[in-house]
């Protein structure tokens, strides 16, 4: 399938939207990413992950592949398979305890607002989502969907991964606006067909976030003004 008929075919709805990276902006993503890593390299491998070896074998690589080359590069070792599936595991875990908790009432200003305009919202994490969704029980049904990052990809977003969220809310990718932490995700969004807004932190800033519509520092009133901007709403 070409690219321009796969991102046609994400969804009928005509109404603009918001997918955010939830992991990647609300939630520090970029740091538990780290610690569980490090975590886990340093007892089952005897490895000091650093963060110029997380660039350089895992930062936007498929984990099993990451893991492998790392392994492979470090020690000269197999068993890349095993610890990115307890990598993805240990992580999941830990945003179940960190997401709800992350979910602050400036985040939810920032949807509600942007919902009084009509547009749509999805959060995208890899924490269990009926965790995430109880953070959001005062928020209309059809108006926000919570829905787990299904990537398994060391960080942020690829371009199918935007892609399948906006199939699954039936979204019109061209119409939607992606918010993520990473110049990776910036990427894979606009791979994808959508605009985005970048919210580069402390892990990430060294990144490229070429492409994003505007940079953005908190879910505030100026975030709201960008996004609308952004969808042309402004």
């Amino acid at each position: 399938m070409e690219l321009d008929e796969e991102i046609a075919e994400t969804g009928a709805d005509g109404a603009r939207a918001v997918v955010v990276e939830f992991d990647s902006t609300v939630m520090d993503g970029g740091r538990l990413l780290f610690e569980t890593a490090a975590k886990l390299l340093q007892k089952e491998a005897g490895i000091e992950l650093t963060r110029r070896m997380e660039a350089r074998w895992l930062l936007n690589r498929p984990a099993q592949a990451g893991f492998s080359a790392l392994l492979q590069g470090e020690k000269g070792a197999s068993g890349g398979a095993q610890l990115a599936q307890t990598f993805l595991e240990e992580y999941a875990t830990a945003a179940d305890k960190a997401a709800p908790a992350a979910a602050t009432a400036e985040f939810k200003a920032f949807l509600k607002a942007l919902a009084a305009k009509g547009v749509k919202a999805a959060v995208v994490s890899r924490c269990n989502p009926d965790a995430l969704r109880a953070a959001f029980a005062d928020f209309p049904a059809d108006g926000l969907s919570v829905l787990p990052d299904e990537n398994t990809v060391y960080g942020n977003l690829k371009r199918d991964g935007w892609l399948r969220v906006c199939r699954k809310c039936s979204l019109r990718a061209p119409l939607s606006l992606a918010i993520t932490g990473s110049g990776f995700g910036v990427r894979g969004a606009i791979q994808a067909g959508m605009s985005a807004l970048a919210m580069p932190n402390a892990e990430t800033e060294w990144q490229d976030f070429t492409g994003a519509s505007a940079d953005i520092k908190a879910f505030d009133e100026s975030a709201v003004r960008e996004a609308l901007a952004a969808l042309h709403l402004a």
